[in-house]
């Protein structure tokens, strides 16, 4: 049985249809790419991702602007395969990237990661606001 490939790899994809047509999709359609969920705790919001096989830290990049956050990396094969061989392909791998929009009450200079057991966890935290800071009526100044 053979089996026609649209593209011998994403790379391929990348180079004729653009790095912009795979963000568009990736916002559309946000399970392109590695999966995440992103939690809000008290003091942080949890970002976990799942990026299986990842074998060093050189495989994965984060990076910000402002309060965007992009995944991109590439996810290899831990083992050799004829592509050609290939009769059930469901574990995703190859390049990707995935752009997360943080809420904007994360102070972003202070970002954490830690990889384990196939997980991404980025840890941002959360701008604290003190008692002293916090004012429930403001005073007006009138000036008759």
């Amino acid at each position: 049985m053979s089996r026609k490939k649209n593209f011998d790899s994403m790379g391929e994809a990348r180079r004729i249809l653009g790095a912009d047509f795979f963000e568009a999709v990736s916002e559309l359609m946000p399970l392109v790419g590695p999966r995440i969920d992103m939690v809000r705790g008290d003091q942080e919001v949890l970002i976990v991702v799942e990026l299986p096989g990842l074998v060093s830290q050189d495989d994965v990049i984060l990076s910000l602007d402002g309060y965007n956050l992009t995944i991109e990396g590439d996810l290899k094969r831990p083992y050799v395969i004829d592509e050609d061989k290939l009769i059930v392909n469901e574990r995703s791998g190859g390049m990707f990237k995935r752009k997360v929009k943080i809420p904007s009450e994360c102070t972003i200079n202070r970002v954490e990661a830690d990889y384990f057991n196939g997980l991404l966890f980025i840890k941002i935290p959360v701008m604290l606001r003190q008692a002293s800071q916090v004012q429930e009526r403001i005073q007006i100044k009138f000036h008759g």
